[in-house]
């Protein structure tokens, strides 16, 4: 189940930032509003599909929050896609409170994580990158999930709050194949 927000057209998507353990990296955050998803695991992530969801009574559920960031990776700066515990969300816009402006937009974020199962930890660097204006807005990370879910893609001329609608009978047929898969 996405938050709706407000999209326009299609873009591709953008990769998964993998953060391997024991290594400390910055990243330059660039959406103005972060995507929540939540998801049931069959062997697979699942996107919940919201109200009336079969899996939300029996089966845990996994809400994650998701950005747009830039990153340098062989000198040159490339966008990915930034999933965040909400423990580790919630922790980051605590600190940004601190900071001169407290909006998360251009913040530079130092990420680091102790193992492979353990949660990305994100703190403030105190300084600001770089944005992107073409990277500002729902879209391309809305776009970006829908690759990485493998979930229907936006029309050019759709709104996020419809093409939400319309998946949500997508995301529902997927869950159940899911649990039918698990038993």
């Amino acid at each position: 189940m996405f938050v709706p927000v407000e999209g326009v057209p299609m873009s591709k998507g953008i990769a998964l930032l993998k953060i391997i353990p024991g290594m400390v990296g910055k990243c330059t955050v660039q959406s103005v509003l972060p995507e929540l998803v939540v998801t049931h695991w069959f062997g697979r992530q699942f996107i919940c599909p919201g109200p009336d969801c079969p899996a939300c009574e029996t089966y845990a559920a996994r809400l994650s929050v998701w950005n747009l960031v830039t990153v340098e990776i062989a000198g040159k700066v490339t966008p990915r896609l930034l999933e965040l515990s909400q423990q580790s969300w919630a922790r980051l816009r605590f600190m940004m409170q601190f900071e001169a402006d407290d909006t998360v937009r251009g913040a530079v974020v130092v990420l680091r994580r102790g193992t492979m199962r353990s949660a990305v930890v994100c703190e403030p660097a105190g300084e600001t990158g770089v944005t992107r204006a073409e990277l500002a807005g729902c879209e391309p990370l809305l776009d970006s999930l829908a690759v990485l879910f493998k979930l229907p893609p936006r029309r050019v001329d759709e709104v996020a709050r419809v093409w939400l609608e319309r998946i949500r009978p997508f995301c529902l047929a997927q869950l159940e194949k899911g649990i039918v898969g698990r038993g």
